[in-house]
């Protein structure tokens, strides 16, 4: 996995010698250096707000995708705080624990929960405060 940076350019262009430096000259060097480093943007700012990449527009998308599914949503509630396994997820929501464990990877890939093994059963959390702010708000603000 590569490093990621958000870089801020406190001027847009500015001169070297007489000769004016373009942004797009100065978005160029600051993607060499960041590939020179390892980095990978995924933001830059110009002046007021920030530009996001194509990568981080994408990010933000997947995430977003996440929440989109009812089943996910029922699952992050049950999950509020507590542990529970698939066969425990599946018994409160009414589905199989197939259907359970194929959200749970996708959020477990997402870094939104962790697993924790015990034995032969295996119980998830969530671990992204970030994400869940970001769901609570979502759930506060729709009817109930």
């Amino acid at each position: 996995m590569r490093a990621v940076a958000y870089i801020r350019v406190s001027r847009v262009g500015g001169r070297s010698g007489d000769s004016f430096i373009s942004p797009e000259i100065q978005e160029d060097a600051i993607s060499a250096m960041a590939q020179r480093l390892g980095l990978t943007i995924i933001a830059t700012q110009m002046g007021g707000q920030p530009a996001r990449s194509e990568l981080a527009i994408e990010l933000i998308a997947r995430r977003l995708r996440l929440f989109a599914e009812p089943m996910r949503i029922k699952m992050l509630d049950r999950l509020r705080g507590r542990e529970l396994t698939p066969r425990e997820l599946a018994g409160e929501l009414g589905t199989t624990p197939q259907n359970i464990s194929k959200h749970l990877a996708l959020l477990l890939e997402a870094g939104i929960l962790a697993r924790r093994r015990s034995g032969n059963s295996a119980y998830y959390r969530v671990i992204d405060d970030a994400a869940m702010h970001q769901w609570q708000k979502a759930c506060d603000a729709a009817p109930r």
